[in-house]
């Protein structure tokens, strides 16, 4: 709700002091686009980042197989595998080592 008040101020900041000040209607109209659609990013960008720590991922190493492996890791290649996409004589490229 802060955020969206935020936005609203910023953008109407520009239209007030415009019309106090006599600006042309077209100078603070496009004052109040601009700072619109910055305060904009700038929200988008600063809750973008914010997660609760419970929703944050644990980086942690795999644990190590319990008991002996009885063969190693086989590695195959997938090279220049052609993938459709959601356009038509436009496929993906899709290459991978997997072990």
């Amino acid at each position: 709700m802060s955020s969206l008040l935020f936005v609203v101020l910023c953008s109407l900041a520009p239209a007030v002091i415009g019309s106090l000040q006599h600006w042309s209607p077209w100078l603070w109209g496009f004052l109040s686009a601009v700072t619109a659609s910055g305060s904009l990013l700038i929200v988008m960008t600063a809750s973008h980042g914010e997660r609760p720590p419970a929703q944050r991922p644990e980086l942690r190493e795999p644990e190590p197989p319990a008991g002996p492996v009885e063969e190693p890791y086989q590695e195959t290649r997938v090279v220049d595998a052609a993938l459709p996409s959601a356009t038509d004589g436009y496929d993906f490229l899709f290459s991978a080592t997997v072990w």
